[in-house]
């Protein structure tokens, strides 16, 4: 990629954060990772629900992902519902719960199937391991930026790397920004993927809505 089009995806990104460009200053990757791990470290043992839209929606064979929303409970606890606009017409849910190694999927409220089995550690893209050949990053604190009535900082990551995978080459650039709580929870989180020219492909919003009242049981026989 050229040099004109890595400084065009950076400008990219960095238009969506003028708003608030007053408050911005630049933080070094140490910090950013120690805010991102103390925040995502805080999940652990907590129970809570997220709340996930994608723009464009996520589409697959299957439709359209119109919904996504998934609770945890401590001790690897975990139940999503997904809502799908049918390529054919209609719609689909589907549910999974999962505790520990046990999970179990259903349709459309139907009976519940254990598909409960061991997942690969590790992903590999075009069969072959990805390494990352350039990469360009920057980090910010962007200043106060609320969820809702809730208190929030705002933390940004922006990165273009060049990555090859056997014979292949490709390019790509995310936006990575949290939102953080006075104590260090994480509110919410955003991801924007941009392709080799620079646009923004997609984005990825999670809030984050701690309740302590979240049951998960696995489904009873």
């Amino acid at each position: 990629m050229s040099l004109r089009s890595v400084l065009r995806l950076l400008f990219i990104f960095a238009f969506g954060a003028l708003s608030i460009a007053a408050q911005a200053r630049e933080i070094t990757k140490e910090e950013f990772i120690a805010l991102q791990n103390s925040a995502y470290g805080k999940l652990q043992g907590a129970t809570y629900r997220v709340r996930v839209t994608t723009h464009p929606n996520l589409k697959t064979e299957i439709g359209t992902l119109i919904s996504e929303v998934s609770e945890h409970a401590p001790d690897d606890r975990l139940r999503s519902v997904r809502v799908w606009q049918l390529s054919g017409g209609g719609t689909r849910k589907e549910e999974t719960l999962q505790v520990g190694n046990q999970e179990f999927v259903r349709k459309n409220d139907g009976a519940w199937e254990d598909v409960s089995k061991g997942r690969p550690d590790r992903y590999t893209m075009f069969g072959d391991p990805v390494v990352s050949t350039k990469e360009i990053a920057t980090y910010r604190h962007l200043g106060i930026d609320p969820v809702g009535d809730i208190h929030a900082e705002l933390v940004e990551e922006m990165l273009y790397r060049e990555e090859m995978s056997g014979d292949r080459k490709f390019a790509y650039g995310t936006v990575n920004r949290l939102w953080i709580s006075k104590d260090g929870r994480l509110l919410k989180a955003e991801w924007k993927h941009s392709g080799s020219d620079g646009l923004v492909k997609s984005t990825r919003t999670s809030e984050y809505e701690y309740d302590p009242n979240i049951k998960i049981e696995l489904p009873k026989n």
